[in-house]
């Protein structure tokens, strides 16, 4: 595999075709290794391009070959709210599992956000591991929005489930 020029494409070069059947028979290749993108937005085209043994390119395709990455899922295992009292002040603890692979060196965040009826407070405290605070990780309270964002997630890769 070799980089294009200005390294957003990489190029994949099939030097023969030794299962080529016939022009009427479809060929079809399959391509392992491809790291999908860390966005859930469409990708850019790939580009295929046909060359005669000189080198000379005589058809090619640069549009129209996308994909668009499915989203991650989360599994919500338990939540709870202490104390349960009407208009009292209280603490949410909750566990999830997010389903999808997270790379620490992304630097993932968690927004969660809260109905109406419950109000967030100027206060949160990042989630620990096993009692120790994470490295880098922060807790944001938005109290306008009604949203926590809990910032590193994730302080190695997480592979999910």
């Amino acid at each position: 595999m070799q980089e294009e020029a200005g390294g957003e494409y990489k190029s994949i070069t099939f030097t023969s075709c030794a299962t080529f059947r016939s022009q009427h028979l479809p060929e079809k290749s399959r391509i392992y290794g491809l790291s999908q993108p860390s966005s859930t937005e469409p990708t850019s085209s790939i580009k295929v391009y046909i060359a005669d043994a000189s080198g000379q390119v005589v058809s090619k395709l640069e549009a129209g070959v996308t994909f668009t990455p499915i989203p991650g899922s989360i599994t919500f295992g338990a939540a709870s709210l202490t104390p349960t009292t009407v208009s009292a002040a209280g603490y949410v603890s909750m566990a999830m599992t997010p389903a999808h692979a997270l790379s620490a060196q992304s630097a993932p965040s968690l927004t969660i956000e809260f109905p109406a009826d419950m109000r967030v407070r100027a206060i949160c405290t990042p989630p620990t591991k096993n009692d120790v605070l994470g490295v880098g990780r922060t807790c944001l309270s938005d109290t306008i929005k009604n949203i926590i964002t809990i910032e590193n997630l994730v302080e190695s890769d997480y592979t999910g489930g």
